[in-house]
């Protein structure tokens, strides 16, 4: 019988991964990621990839629920922030990020938000983000500030328990997606 470990408990030796280069932020890291996700992508079977591509298709539906709410609630707050998320918050893609955005086939941003010495996030613009929703990395999309917390509190408490239920599964989605890709990859024991 094998005993199975969490990588947490190894050594560190063993561990396998710098938690410095796990986020991708220097660019040929980055590029290093997105050209092994479209590689691995191309290479599997093309009933699994648009198997997959339907989970990405069904995740994407539910991201455009949850925007209408967001947007009113970032067009109320944010503007008068003293402290905005995109100057100070360390926002990443992770892996699930990336391979929704490959199977998706949304745009894929040019690298991590505040990768290559950049100090705040590079996606932020005169008026806001830069990249379409469905191209963020997704704790921009479900992490709700102490202010827009407030502010759905006060004008739309069923927006936000809307958002509460509507976020809740897309992680369930984005985790089961993630497995997917990981089964499909991974060739049967016998």
């Amino acid at each position: 019988m094998i005993r199975r470990v969490s990588i947490e408990s190894l050594p560190r030796l063993c561990a396998g991964r710098d938690t410095a280069e796990q986020t991708w932020k220097r660019r040929p890291l980055w590029l290093a990621v997105q050209n092994v996700l479209a590689f691995t992508l191309d290479q599997m079977p093309a009933e699994c990839r648009r198997g997959l591509e339907e989970q990405a298709k069904a995740l994407q539906a539910d991201y455009e629920t949850v925007f209408p709410l967001l947007d009113r609630a970032c067009e109320a707050t944010c503007p008068w922030c003293p402290t905005p998320c995109c100057f100070v918050a360390d926002a990443r893609f992770d892996f699930k990020d990336m391979l929704f955005i490959h199977l998706a086939r949304v745009p894929v941003p040019l690298g991590q938000p505040r990768g290559d010495g950049h100090a705040v996030c590079r996606y932020l613009g005169p008026s806001g983000c830069l990249l379409p929703r469905t191209s963020r990395p997704w704790i921009c999309t479900w992490y709700l500030c102490p202010m827009q917390k407030q502010w759905f509190f006060t004008y739309d408490e069923a927006g936000y328990r809307q958002l509460g239920k509507a976020t809740d599964s897309i992680k369930k989605q984005r985790k089961e997606l993630e497995l997917q890709y990981v089964r499909v990859l991974t060739p049967a024991r016998e």
